[in-house]
């Protein structure tokens, strides 16, 4: 049976409007060049005896402005279907124009975007037109964006992740995790992130390292820890400032010892971070405290205040405090402070830490000593204060201060700092001695001697003054 009789009603708007055309089998009978039916029904298959209405010329005037989607039936049984676009507006025509003639004169738009359908339809051009935000299979919408959001993330964005560094040129370091050190800031502009704090017995993470010009990451704080002769942790060093400009980071502070006897040790604080070329450094951290109901409290030492270039070093952190309600104490050591290179004040020396006993003999801890101050200029720093020592029945002696900082071209020395105080109910109880003066350089003055700590007279003393720089 011959499936193709005729190029069918549809042939001849098709043909004209360059959208495509019916293969017609040889031997075929004549074209049936009739002019379409149309009818404004959504879109469906066509029925098997469709009901032409006659077509009249002005038609086309409705036709561009239907508001539903216009099919054009067709009679093949096996049909080919192709989908075109409607020209935006059609030619006036009066009753004589034929419908070649207006077909030949419309606007030509061909669908490129869409594949070959199942129903010949005109669809409105706006519908046809390919959209901007159309894209290719298999791809995202927002992969442009998401790719270029991504790579200049690789150059210039904050860490979110715990210790993640910031960008490669531009950002923030992020903290970091519990005991983990903290992301650097990016190569140009950014600071460290802090050091994680540590989790019991866990030392606290270093703080991040910033690029040309930022702040350094502070260090995190060592993990607390008890029981029997536990042994805190150490606090996190601070983070370096910027390399032309920028402050260096404090360490962090050593963790606290509470035993339930033995002998509890605080943790040591971290170093100071040093800063850049322009910029003060980082200050030492505090030694941790440590308690025990019987045994030895010994406090932990501080860290060291950071190194400057053309700014001020940075202040020696102070000693733990030491307590024990039935054995010896020892306060803890205080940082040492930070020097400046060439220009600038050194930092100041940390006090030491204060202890307190009930049977047995005290010791307050020493003072840091004062850092020194640039070769070109800058004041040396004040010794720090000795610790004050306290005890019921047992010998109580106070730290010793700590010696000032020697000072640079044309600047003075750094004062020695104050010796301990010492307090005993029933034992004997002696001062801490003053710190010595720091040396001044040339056309400066010496620091002065620190005064001795006081102690009970009667069967103690007090300690001695600190020599003049």
């Amino acid at each position: 049976m011959n499936h193709y009789p005729s190029i069918g009603r549809v042939g001849v708007l098709a043909l004209t409007l360059g959208v495509g055309g019916v293969a017609v089998p040889a031997g075929a009978g004549p074209l049936d060049v009739t002019p379409p039916a149309i009818s404004r029904v959504a879109v469906m298959p066509a029925p098997a005896t469709p009901i032409v209405p006659a077509f009249q010329p002005s038609d086309y005037s409705r036709l561009s402005a239907a508001p539903m989607d216009t099919v054009i039936s067709h009679q093949t049984s096996r049909p080919s279907e192709v989908r075109i676009a409607a020209p935006d507006a059609m030619p006036a025509a009066s009753d004589a124009t034929p419908l070649l003639e207006l077909l030949r004169d419309a606007p030509e738009h061909r669908d490129q975007s869409r594949p070959v359908s199942r129903s010949l339809r005109l669809d409105s051009d706006s519908d046809e037109r390919p959209s901007g935000t159309e894209q290719l299979a298999g791809t995202s919408a927002s992969s442009g964006p998401n790719l270029v959001a991504a790579l200049v993330g690789v150059f210039i964005s904050n860490g979110d992740e715990p210790g993640e560094n910031g960008g490669l040129l531009i950002g923030n370091g992020a903290p970091g995790a519990p005991g983990q050190d903290g992301g650097r800031g990016g190569l140009l502009f950014g600071n460290g992130g802090r050091g994680g704090d540590g989790l019991a017995g866990q030392n606290g993470g270093n703080g991040g390292a910033a690029g040309l010009f930022g702040v350094g990451g502070a260090g995190g704080n060592g993990g607390n820890l008890g029981g029997v002769a536990p042994t805190a942790a150490d606090g996190g060093n601070g983070g370096r400032g910027g390399l032309l400009s920028g402050r260096g980071g404090d360490g962090g502070m050593g963790g606290v010892a509470d035993a339930l006897s033995g002998t509890a040790t605080g943790g040591n604080g971290g170093k100071g971070g040093a800063a850049g070329v322009l910029g003060n450094a980082g200050q030492g951290g505090r030694g941790g405290n440590s308690s025990t109901q019987k045994g030895t409290a010994l406090g932990g030492k501080a860290g060291d205040g950071g190194t400057a270039v053309l700014g001020a070093g940075g202040s020696g952190g102070e000693g733990g405090f030491a307590i024990s309600n039935d054995g010896a104490g020892v306060g803890g050591t205080g940082g040492k402070g930070g020097r400046a290179l060439v220009s600038g004040s050194g930092g100041r020396g940390g006090n030491g830490g204060t202890v307190t006993g009930t049977k047995d003999v005290t010791y307050g801890g020493e003072a840091g000593a004062g850092g020194k101050g640039g070769v070109f200029g800058g004041d040396g720093g004040d010794g720090g204060v000795g610790g004050n020592a306290y005890s019921n029945d047992g010998s109580a002696y106070g730290g010793h201060g700590g010696r000032g900082g020697n000072g640079g071209l044309g600047s003075d020395g750094g004062d020695g700092g104050k010796g301990g105080v010492s307090s005993s109910v029933k034992g004997n109880s002696y001062g801490g001695s003053g710190g010595g003066g720091g040396d001044a350089g040339a056309g400066g003055e010496g620091g002065s001697g620190g005064a001795g700590g006081t102690g009970k007279t009667t069967t103690g003393g007090n300690g001695s003054d600190g020599s003049d720089g």
